[in-house]
């Protein structure tokens, strides 16, 4: 998983247990920092305890499906989730690299009903101090570019107002710690 592309980020995720419906499934985007609170969550734990872990249970979703759809509106939920790898640096395996200094990225997904967008920024490790002056920008819109092959940014196709509002976003996440700074 070294890339912030949809194949090494879309991740299957079962659980099962008391209450949880049998074949459910959420459309929600969520990360791997919401795993632990989410398994604490069915365990029992208090809700204090989880409040300085980055990532936010999604229990609630787990047992809203099949529920009449103003149920599931009624759990709040982002529709957006960061993404972040640090550069192993020069790594070569079978006389290939697979990793470089220059693959060190953060990024945002962002899917909700009007938007399907992946939005990354991409640093050096030689560089990286309060990721600034990234080496590369990309956005890709997903529903009409599923394989991520045309970059938009910098494009006429570009929304800087949306471009604005990730990067905002993104580099919030990158500094905050916390639910209750991070949420």
């Amino acid at each position: 998983k070294l890339q912030p592309y949809e194949h090494d980020i879309r991740v299957p995720f079962f659980i099962r247990g008391p209450g949880i419906p049998p074949s459910s499934a959420f459309s929600f985007v969520a990360s791997v920092v919401d795993i632990a609170p989410t398994l604490l969550s069915l365990a029992g734990a208090k809700s204090a305890s989880l409040e300085d872990m980055d990532g936010r249970s999604f229990s609630d979703l787990l047992f809203s499906y099949g529920a009449p759809p103003q149920k599931e509106k009624e759990v709040a939920w982002t529709d957006k989730v960061m993404l972040e790898y640090w550069s192993l640096e020069n790594v070569t395996r079978y006389g290939h690299y697979i990793d470089l200094p220059n693959n060190t990225f953060i990024g945002v997904r962002l899917l909700n009903e009007t938007h399907n967008f992946l939005y990354v920024e991409f640093y050096s490790t030689d560089n990286i101090t309060a990721f600034k002056s990234p080496l590369e920008y990309e956005l890709f819109d997903i529903s009409e570019d599923p394989y991520q092959m045309h970059n938009l940014y910098g494009t006429s196709k570009e929304s800087k107002k949306l471009v604005h509002e990730l990067h905002d976003y993104l580099h919030w996440q990158v500094t905050c710690k916390g639910q209750h700074q991070c949420l």
